[in-house]
């Protein structure tokens, strides 16, 4: 088990999935400052709300990794928390 922490931008978006060949959602989160590679985390596809509160909330999805040219799917889950409003 991963666990990450990691500050940056939640986007969610939907994308054509050539591996599917279907229109997928996709989480993505993105740092900051980084304009090279800022995908922080490997995406999240599929995601779906899983729980939310006034701290936060979880999605569920899948995340892919390939490994020797091969790509597998794992059920993945990610806790995101709100960032306070301080004005």
């Amino acid at each position: 088990m991963r666990q990450t922490s990691a500050i940056g931008e939640l986007l969610v978006e939907e994308l054509q999935d050539e591996l599917s060949r279907r229109t997928v959602r996709v989480a993505r989160l993105r740092s900051l400052g980084r304009t090279v590679n800022p995908d922080m985390l490997p995406p999240l596809y599929d995601p779906q709300l899983l729980w939310m509160a006034p701290q936060g909330f979880t999605l569920g999805g899948t995340e892919r990794l390939t490994t020797r040219g091969k790509m597998t799917e794992y059920g993945q889950t990610w806790l995101v928390r709100l960032k306070e409003n301080t004005t």
